[in-house]
């Protein structure tokens, strides 16, 4: 299975978040499941850490367009033209999205699997966010615009989440 996860590229590794991130990582990678990232810093850097300690596989899906070095810790890389290309290739390989905390990019690529999943594009792609906060600012962001949490499964830490992608299986 493949897991992409979402999130800042600019948490501190002092952060909630970077450490749920470091968890899952270690989690999936203990699992053999693949991690898709934007392979870059932050969230990014923190689940390919965990994944590839726990010897996982890792890919970064780059873009020379964001002018970044890509992290240390990526299997292999997938380099992408423009932004909008890497995004579109890190949903269309994941077989389930995994969101951290993060903003506007974050959100970006939230809304974008969950237009695919109100307009039955791919309905089928489970969409979690991991964390209270990020939690958070997702229900009031859909509350503001008057949308449902439709399709999206909420845990506040790592370990709920990999219990349920498990049962996925």
């Amino acid at each position: 299975m493949k897991i992409g996860v979402f999130g800042s590229s600019s948490v501190s590794p002092l952060s909630e978040a970077w450490t749920h991130a470091y968890i899952f990582g270690r989690l999936a990678g203990s699992r053999n499941y693949e991690i898709i990232c934007g392979g870059y810093g932050g969230i990014m850097e923190a689940v390919s850490k965990g994944a590839r300690e726990e010897g996982g596989i890792v890919t970064g899906v780059c873009t020379e367009a964001l002018k970044r070095n890509p992290n240390p810790y990526l299997s292999k890389i997938i380099w992408m033209k423009t932004y909008p290309q890497r995004l579109a290739k890190l949903i269309e390989i994941s077989d389930v999205c995994v969101f951290f905390d993060g903003g506007i990019g974050t959100f970006t690529e939230l809304f974008l699997v969950l237009t695919l999943k109100t307009r039955s594009i791919d309905k089928s792609k489970p969409c979690i966010v991991i964390g209270r906060e990020m939690e958070g600012k997702v229900r009031k962001v859909l509350e503001i615009i008057n949308e449902e949490p439709y399709g999206i499964d909420f845990f506040s830490s790592p370990h709920e989440a990999i219990e349920f992608i498990e049962k996925l299986r």
